[in-house]
């Protein structure tokens, strides 16, 4: 409700299994303009799989996608934020285009893997919701003033240099009342601004590829 009454679509990354469990969910995001993105299969850890068994989960998940919303999946996002070995070689070969897990840059790059090619969109994982208040202790007002700096400072290095900022929001996390009201704060803040551009993570892919 948030994001609608402020007029944001954002990227969704539920796992295959929460995709199967709750379509109508899935389904109703879709039409109200969300992107939809994955996890995997289910919320376990990639970097504890073996290759084929985290191809596999991948594979059903990618499946899981088409049967419910009618296209594939094109960005990831490892649970945890934590990959393994095979993470972007796997992901590459099942079709997905963008890969949100390397935390170093908030700007796009092109990873090359073999004959593909990843876009890479840094996951900005200490100003999420799950990093601060699960695991910092941070207050909701920290939190709202890290966001605050966080973009002013890329803000400011955008004048001459293109820069994104995305994190994640958990709704049993985020979605509590004390804290949807200090996000709604963060949204109205940057609205303030001019020039600033509030996009799906497949959006800005597009815009990337077109234009580097």
């Amino acid at each position: 409700e948030l994001f609608e009454k402020e007029g944001i679509e954002t990227t969704w990354f539920p796992t295959g299994i929460t995709i199967q469990n709750y379509p109508d969910v899935i389904k109703e995001a879709v039409a109200q303009g969300h992107e939809i993105g994955t996890e995997t299969w289910i919320h376990d850890y990639s970097y504890m799989k073996r290759r084929d068994k985290e191809k596999k989960d991948l594979e059903k998940t990618v499946k899981i996608v088409k049967d419910t919303i009618g296209k594939a999946p094109v960005g990831y996002l490892s649970t945890g934020v934590v990959p393994s070995a095979n993470t972007a070689e796997i992901i590459a070969e099942l079709g997905y285009t963008y890969w949100m897990d390397p935390q170093h840059e908030e700007t796009p790059y092109t990873l090359k893997i073999k004959n593909k090619e990843l876009t890479v969109l840094s996951y900005f994982q200490d100003i999420n919701d799950y990093s601060s208040y699960q695991r910092a202790g941070r207050t909701p007002r920290d939190l709202l003033q890290m966001w605050k700096d966080t973009f002013d400072c890329l803000y400011e290095e955008g004048a001459s240099d293109p820069k994104f900022m995305i994190w994640g929001n958990h709704p049993f996390v985020g979605g509590r009342p004390f804290r949807a009201f200090l996000l709604r704060e963060f949204i109205r803040y940057a609205k303030g601004h001019s020039k600033v551009w509030f996009a799906r993570a497949g959006d800005i892919v597009k815009w990337y590829r077109e234009n580097y």
